[in-house]
């Protein structure tokens, strides 16, 4: 019993790391494409407070 919770723990676990890091590349495309088409530092500071929230 003890064995297959711990699988599964460590399959979410793991699950949840994939996309906590896609989403960290998400919000860093989503920064540097702002960045190359508006050349405004408010927009980018807008999108960086942004990309925080829940």
């Amino acid at each position: 019993m003890l064995k297959n919770i711990n699988k599964t723990f460590l399959i979410v676990y793991t699950g949840q790391a994939i996309s906590q890091l896609t989403s960290s590349i998400l919000q860093m495309a989503i920064v540097w494409y702002l960045i190359t088409e508006t050349n405004s530092s408010n927009i980018v500071a807008l999108s960086g407070i942004v990309g925080f929230l829940p």
